[in-house]
């Protein structure tokens, strides 16, 4: 299962397009309009766990959706990272 080129190329590139969702999320607690924080950091941490899962399944195999399972994990941590900047100097609590 692991070899088939549909699971290689399916987790890199959800790898790197999970990453919108809790962005959007993030986006709508902060714009008071509602929304979950645990909820966003609940995908963020899937969307890590689907980058690594997918730079497991293409090591040394393909190139490019290595490539992007690594940019998906580097897009993962710089948006939990900015979330977690944002909402230690916001209070999130006033807003929802």
């Amino acid at each position: 299962m692991l070899e088939n080129k549909w699971v290689q190329s399916g987790s890199s590139w959800s790898a790197l397009a999970l990453n919108i969702v809790p962005v959007l999320i993030f986006f709508s607690v902060v714009s008071g309009e509602g929304g979950s924080m645990p909820v966003v950091f609940t995908l963020l941490s899937l969307t890590i766990i689907i980058s690594i899962f997918a730079i497991y399944v293409n090591r040394g195999k393909n190139i490019l959706n290595t490539r992007v399972a690594v940019l998906g994990l580097s897009f993962s941590i710089g948006i939990t990272m900015f979330m977690l900047a944002v909402a230690s100097v916001t209070d999130l609590s006033q807003i929802t």
